[in-house]
C-alpha cells in the first residue's frame, strides 16, 4: 500500500484515528499526511475539538443523579380521575395529550396505565363472550310480564277527541279568515 494517502482517505479515517481505532500502519499514514497538509490538519485540530467537547458533556450528563419517581400510589386522588377519564376518554383533547406525554415520561405511570389497558381490555372481551351466551333478554321478559307496554303506550280516547277538535277548530278558523 502507497504510504501516501489522498485528502479524501485521511477524512474518512479522521473519527477512527482521533478514537485509536486504526491500527499502527494506517495510523503513521495519516500522521504523514497531517504533517504534510494544512487543510486536513485544521479538519483534525476541529474534528478532535468536538470530540473532547461531547466526551465532556457525556461525562457531565453522566454525573446528573435524577430524581426518583414517586409510585402511582403516593398520587393524589385527583391524578387518579384523571388517569380514570383519560382511559374512559373523558378528557378535553388537550389535557389527553398533556396527561398521554407525562405517562410517556414517566415509566410508573406508563406502567400502571398499560395494566389498567389490559384490565379494560379484559373485562370488554369477558362481557362480549358473557354476553353471547346468554340468549334471552330478560329486560324484555320483566317489561312482558309487568305489562308495562299497555299501560305506557295505551292512548287515552278523551286525547284523541279532543286533538280532532283542536285540530277542526284551527282548522274552520284559517279558513273563516281566509274568506274574509
Amino acid at each position: 500500500m502507497d504510504n501516501n494517502l489522498t485528502c479524501n482517505q485521511v477524512t474518512a479515517l479522521l473519527s477512527f484515528y482521533i478514537q485509536g481505532r486504526t491500527n499502527y500502519q494506517i495510523t503513521n499514514f495519516i500522521k504523514a499526511h497531517l504533517d504534510e497538509c494544512e487543510s486536513c490538519r485544521q479538519k483534525y485540530e476541529t474534528l478532535a475539538k468536538v470530540i473532547a467537547d461531547f466526551t465532556q458533556a457525556k461525562a457531565a450528563i453522566d454525573e446528573i443523579e435524577l430524581p426518583k419517581t414517586m409510585p402511582i400510589s403516593s398520587y393524589g386522588n385527583n391524578f387518579k380521575e384523571k388517569m380514570s377519564a383519560y382511559l374512559d376518554s373523558e378528557l378535553t383533547d388537550e389535557e389527553s395529550l398533556r396527561f398521554k406525554k407525562y405517562a410517556i415520561a414517566n415509566p410508573p405511570v406508563r406502567g400502571e396505565l398499560e395494566g389498567m389497558y389490559k384490565v379494560k381490555n379484559a373485562l370488554n372481551t369477558s362481557f362480549e363472550k358473557t354476553k353471547s351466551d346468554f340468549k334471552e333478554d330478560y329486560s324484555k321478559n320483566i317489561i312482558v310480564k309487568l305489562d308495562f307496554e299497555d299501560t305506557v303506550y295505551k292512548p287515552e280516547p278523551i286525547l284523541k277527541i279532543a286533538s280532532i277538535f283542536i285540530f277542526l277548530f284551527v282548522f274552520l278558523s284559517i279558513g273563516l279568515i281566509v274568506v274574509f
